[in-house]
């Protein structure tokens, strides 16, 4: 028998360190796995639900669904479940499976908020009539409902139509809601898209104090600031919306526009989501 040589020693000491090291890895996966079994059995809806976004996150659409599912019958198909679900396909951009949700939902549940949510959807779906409907028939239930006025005027607002009435639902929205920075900027992009540019500034300016890191936000007071004649103050602005929000629609034109020493446009186009993709 040879007795090992120091170097000997010295080459095997990383080895059998690595092993151990992988050993306790294996242990440490082993237990968490059946840690993870253990808390599927005593909270099988939490675990369908993340069972549910860890499929759609690797693109197991299907596997998805199933375990969105499996999570529906254990809430008993309650209206908050399905809006549970919708909101996991929204984070995903599964848009018609968030509708098909949000529309068992409010089926379920007729007054329940996620109406609201429904019309959004709608919209990245590019079924604008549908959109305006919903919004439409919450307010007719719920005339004081500051979110639904406000998703409704700036739908007008967006698109430079009925701005009269756009300005009316959000002034009323601004009464509901004084210190809302999201109302302060639809009522602010709906004065601008009317043309009244000073009046967009006071609140759009407003806004951006209250809600600083919304890119959109951004875009809007650059726009009004650059049709204002303020064009350093708008390219700090533009900047900034483009920074926040690198896909933001007409936000890397209008930086650019304005950099060229023109004008945005008055009203300025709206690109739907549905032609976003």
């Amino acid at each position: 028998m040879r007795l090992l040589s120091n170097r000997d020693e010295d080459e095997r000491w990383p080895q059998q360190l690595l092993r151990r090291r992988l050993l306790a890895t294996a242990v440490l996966i082993l237990l968490f796995g059946l840690g993870l079994l253990a808390w599927a059995r005593l909270y099988p809806a939490p675990a369908a639900l993340l069972e549910g976004e860890w499929r759609l996150r690797a693109g197991d659409i299907r596997g998805a669904d199933s375990a969105f599912q499996r999570f529906l019958l254990l809430n008993q198909e309650s209206a908050d479940s399905f809006v549970i679900v919708a909101s996991r396909y929204i984070a995903a951009e599964r848009w018609d499976a968030a509708a098909r949700s949000l529309e068992r939902a409010v089926q379920t549940d007729p007054s329940h908020r996620a109406r609201v949510d429904l019309g959004i959807v709608y919209e990245h779906l590019g079924r604008d009539d549908e959109a305006e409907a919903t919004y439409r028939e919450v307010i007719r239930h719920r005339p004081d409902d500051a979110y639904a006025l406000n998703v409704l005027g700036y739908f007008y607002a967006q698109r430079a139509m009925h701005l009269d009435e756009a300005l009316a639902l959000l002034h009323r929205a601004l009464e509901l809601l004084p210190n809302d920075g999201s109302i302060m900027d639809s009522l602010g992009w709906a004065l601008y898209q009317r043309g009244d540019v000073v009046a967009a500034l006071r609140q759009l300016a407003a806004s951006v104090e209250r809600v600083p890191s919304f890119g959109e936000v951004r875009l809007h007071l650059g726009v009004a600031l650059a049709r204002r004649g303020a064009r350093d103050q708008a390219l700090v602005e533009l900047g900034k919306a483009v920074m926040l929000d690198p896909e933001l629609p007409g936000a890397r034109e209008a930086l650019e526009t304005v950099r060229r020493g023109g004008l945005p446009p008055l009203p300025f186009p709206y690109e739907p989501p549905a032609r976003r993709r």
